[in-house]
């Protein structure tokens, strides 16, 4: 490495240095080449302080969610900045304050500011030595984003004590105040012989309405529902707010289904009008579960759950509809049994990659796989369908997830040494991007396999992208840098991201199996694969179909002029080995081809 500094500018540069030594007329020169290594410095600088905030952000809202003083929290962020993220100085102020309330370090060269946008208007000033990254102030962004969340809606000590049994937004007694009048009310019930009808409701699409109106009028339409149904209870009714978008009712009554139709026909009388604010008609409709005493629970605690669990049954159900609480089915109970078995299995080793064969359409070559997690329990295989789920409710898809990436490049090292040099792609899931945590653990883990990056893929569902283009886009660059090429997986199925595709480092988009299965036979799926493959051509993408299951299909994509596919057609998911089996066959009939010609 050679540093030249131009002295009128006074700009010094870093250069990698290649010479070699000529001769002419017995006189010695040198020929030098000089590449200006300036932004790969920088590149893998930047890299290293996308890692290191990750971890530091990750560890910093542990603290914040545990931390019960404001101060404190105040304290810790700006220490944490300091010493862990290696800035020279943090501060936090009020916005219209010049006051720091808490301040750590000594101000560098430079400097941003940004706003904490939380009811309280706090301004974040963090200063260092160098010039800040893009991708470092965009996580440091999204990181006071959801510290402002937290500001606004975590309880500190000081608050407990103002809002402890009402919510302060729409005056509705809060759960705990809830759960202890409901236990009056079973009580009582017990000794009248009367029932207690627990009815949960949550708002249907409520984040939505945040996403399309913003925060304030998501609070509006809150004060708004919270006042009508204020005026459908009866006097002998409990109302409360339990939950960010969910309202409970509790009574005692002796017959059961007349009293919950009659409740039930009140809300829904109510609320045949749409909540009007700032001229957008809000359409409001619920997910409604019903738990009844002692039909279904004895504790107040229990009862709640249970309406609860019925709520989110009736929101599966796609919502606007009504479900009563039953005993928990042999299916809840197999899914309970199936989460303490999980967490053996990963003990135990019992997880297995299958690899799904991914074609060349060009020359009908094995070009790389897909890796597919399956869970062999004893001589049985668990289908993905049923523990995958489990697996993202109970945290476990994390611990999981980095096995997997470890499993793969085990096997892109272990295929090489066998003549078998092919990508192998694995799936992220959206469960596992919302952690920022987790991201850093997936470069850390690669980054340990810098011989194998060069072959591993990872595929993405458009869905899990749109839920946090920023930090997503961040951590795909950062991918990128490692060689790893991204798949958008089951592209056309969640979001429409084609405006983001053009900014995103995409290497191919996945067609899904949905718009291949029938494209020999229905005119409107042929035109949707074909839209989308001249889209990724406009884009310099590749593109990869998936079920691609007879010769016809390969026959038309191949002439639309898709780039891979993969399916049935070719073969399915198999062990490796077997997998090591169809290779080394589609490699002879390839060469035996080639020979032909």
């Amino acid at each position: 490495m050679l540093y030249l500094q131009n002295s009128q500018l006074g700009i010094t540069k870093p250069f990698e240095v290649v010479y070699e030594t000529i001769s002419r007329d017995s006189k010695n020169y040198y020929i030098l080449d000089l590449r200006d290594v300036t932004e790969e410095i920088k590149r893998e600088k930047e890299k290293i302080k996308v890692s290191l905030l990750y971890t530091l952000i990750s560890d910093l809202m542990k603290i914040i969610l545990e931390e019960t003083n404001k101060q404190e929290i105040f304290k810790k962020v700006v220490e944490r900045f300091t010493a862990e993220g290696r800035y020279k100085y943090a501060c936090i102020h009020l916005r219209d304050s010049r006051k720091n309330i808490v301040r750590s370090g000594e101000p560098g060269i430079y400097s941003i500011c940004l706003n904490i946008s939380s009811k309280e208007p706090y301004v974040f000033i963090i200063s260092k030595d160098e010039e800040f990254y893009p991708a470092e102030v965009q996580i440091i962004s999204n990181f006071l984003e959801e510290f402002a969340k937290v500001m606004d809606t975590f309880t500190f000590y000081e608050r407990l004590k103002r809002i402890s049994l009402y919510d302060p937004l729409t005056g509705l007694p809060v759960r705990n105040f809830f759960v202890g009048v409901l236990e009056d009310l079973i009580n009582d019930a017990r000794k009248k012989k009367e029932k207690v009808v627990v009815v949960a409701m949550d708002i249907d699409n409520f984040t939505t309405i945040n996403s399309l109106y913003g925060y304030s009028i998501g609070d509006r339409v809150l004060k708004e529902v919270a006042d009508r149904l204020k005026q459908v209870v009866r006097l002998d009714d409990f109302l409360a707010r339990v939950g960010s978008d969910t309202f409970v009712v509790a009574f005692k009554t002796k017959k059961v289904s007349p009293a919950v139709n009659s409740l039930i026909s009140r809300i829904l009388a109510k609320f045949v009008n749409p909540i009007i604010l700032n001229s957008h008609d809000i359409p409001i409709t619920f997910s409604i579960g019903v738990a009844v005493f002692p039909d279904n629970e004895e504790s107040s605690e229990r009862l709640l759950a249970d309406a609860t669990q019925a709520m989110f049954e009736a929101k599966k159900l796609g919502g606007n509809t009504v479900v009563f609480y039953t005993k928990k089915s042999k299916e809840v109970e197999e899914s309970f049994i199936l989460r303490k078995e999980l967490i053996k299995a990963l003990e135990n080793k019992e997880f297995i990659l299958y690899f799904q064969p991914k074609i060349s359409l060009k020359d009908k070559k094995i070009v790389g796989a897909e890796a597919l997690i399956r869970w062999k329990k004893g001589d049985t295989l668990v289908p993905p369908y049923k523990f995958i789920p489990i697996l993202e409710e109970s945290g476990l898809i994390n611990e999981v997830g980095l096995w997997v990436i470890e499993e793969a490049c085990n096997r892109i090292r272990d295929w090489r040494k066998k003549g078998i040099d092919i990508e192998i792609a694995v799936n992220l899931s959206p469960v596992q991007l919302r952690s920022s945590k987790f991201i850093s653990y997936i470069i850390q883990k690669l980054e340990e396999h810098p011989q194998e990056v060069r072959n591993f893929g990872v595929e993405i569902t458009e869905t899990a992208i749109m839920e946090n283009i920023s930090i997503v886009s961040v951590f795909l660059k950062s991918l990128t840098e490692l060689g790893i090429k991204i798949y958008i997986d089951d592209f056309g199925t969640g979001y429409s991201s084609i405006a983001y595709l053009k900014n995103l480092p995409v290497y191919a988009i996945k067609i899904d199996v949905d718009f291949v299965k029938d494209i020999h036979e229905d005119q409107k799926d042929y035109e949707i694969v074909k839209t989308i493959i001249n889209l990724a051509k406009s884009l310099n993408l590749k593109t990869v179909a998936e079920g691609v299951e007879r010769e016809e299909h390969e026959r038309i994509l191949t002439k639309l002029g898709c780039n891979y596919a993969q399916g049935y057609y070719y073969s399915p998911p198999v062990p490796a080995e077997k997998f090591e089996e169809i290779y080394k066959k589609f490699t002879k009939k390839f060469s035996s081809e080639i020979n032909k010609m």
